[in-house]
């Protein structure tokens, strides 16, 4: 297959964008700008060679059985939807993994970078002037759970690439303190459980995988850990408004013990996923699944599927996400990999935690996920 890598490439980028606008500006944002990444996706294809040379993978195979799946949904339930979500399934994993398997490199992912954190300065900027509130599903400007999952996205990105600085021994700037910092802060203050839980889990790894490298000077990391936790400490009491303590007590520990007085931890999800698993079938029912919950989510990604296509569905997309998630820590181990080799990993685990409270299909979190797979064989091939 012949391929114009420029086109491609602005359809990668758009595809990033489109990510970040489902947040912001909700799915109608999200649609036009993931229907421009399509369209050059398109425009990029200049013809095909006389044998087109298809790469064979488990994960692969997998991905194909579960767009498969949407088909047989909807032949049998006789509904159009199901076809229609399975083909911008297929769409986007052609564009996040195929496309970019033929335009791969670390300067790409350097672009990515810059991309997500000059949007995420902009969004923040104005997100901080207005306030956040607390209106629920209404975009990242009124609601902190979408304003923390944001901010987790761009934390993602930022604690891969800082990862690989700190175990090639190179020392991290001013402005690299300030961003991580900033951002871990305002995952804080968004008060979301998920955001600031997966953060959490994010930091151990990069100390594990930091601490596991013998080229590394562990006294390094120590100091290196030491530092942020002081600057945290410092840049929170400079701000007059919060303490440590009290800012992490009143966002994740208090959200807690409240859900767990009124007795249910999860605030009415478990009764929601319990009855999902109960009643879902081989086959999906589409919208009509949602008619005797609560609101239009299933608030699980894995559970969301096997609510509205059917219990095959989702356990094929959640072989798919394991095949790759085991794929990530290996190349994450790799001593001689690139610059961004921890990012599959981040992102997988990323990912994988946001979905067990939320729906993330086709937002930054999936996505994210989809275009970090490539670099696995990438470094593979390079080594």
């Amino acid at each position: 297959m012949i391929i114009n890598k420029k086109l491609a490439t602005i359809s990668i980028l758009l595809m990033v964008l489109s990510g970040y606008a489902y947040y912001v500006f909700g799915q109608t944002w999200e649609r036009i700008v993931w229907a421009g990444a399509v369209a050059f996706a398109v425009f990029a294809i200049e013809g095909f060679t006389d044998e087109i040379r298809i790469e064979r993978s488990i994960s692969g195979f997998v991905y194909f059985l579960f767009i498969l799946s949407f088909v047989l949904d909807s032949l049998l339930t006789l509904s159009i939807r199901p076809l229609i979500y399975g083909g911008a399934m297929a769409i986007t994993y052609w564009i996040c993994i195929v496309l970019m398997r033929q335009v791969m490199t670390d300067s790409l992912f350097d672009v990515i970078f810059w991309i997500s954190i000059v949007w995420t300065v902009v969004v923040v900027a104005v997100s901080l002037s207005g306030g956040v509130g607390t209106a629920h599903y209404s975009g990242i400007f009124v609601n902190p759970n979408t304003f923390g999952i944001f901010m987790e996205s761009m934390f993602t990105v930022l604690i891969s690439y800082y990862a690989h600085k700190a175990i090639e021994n190179r020392a991290l700037r001013i402005y690299d303190y300030f961003l991580i910092i900033a951002c871990a802060i305002l995952i804080i203050v968004s008060s979301c459980r998920i955001a600031i839980g997966t953060m959490l889990v994010q930091l151990g790894l990069f100390l594990i995988l930091a601490l596991s490298k013998r080229q590394l000077d562990q006294k390094q990391v120590w100091i290196t850990a030491a530092t942020i936790l002081a600057l945290i400490v410092v840049l929170l009491i400079v701000s007059g408004h919060f303490s440590l303590f009290t800012i992490f007590q009143d966002a994740f520990v208090s959200k807690f013990k409240m859900y767990s007085d009124q007795g249910d931890i999860t605030d009415g999800r478990m009764v929601m996923w319990k009855a999902i698993i109960e009643k879902s079938g081989l086959i999906g029912d589409g919208n009509k699944a949602y008619v005797n919950f609560r609101g239009l989510e299933a608030h699980n990604t894995y559970l969301g599927l096997a609510n509205q296509y059917g219990k095959i569905n989702a356990v094929l997309f959640l072989i798919f996400v394991v095949i790759n998630g085991i794929e990530t820590l290996i190349a994450a181990l790799r001593s001689d990999a690139g610059k961004w080799r921890f990012l599959p990993l981040m992102s997988a685990v990323g990912f994988a935690m946001v979905s067990m409270t939320e729906n993330f299909l086709m937002t930054m979190p999936m996505l994210m996920f989809f275009f970090s797979i490539p670099l696995c064989k990438y470094y593979g091939e390079k080594k």
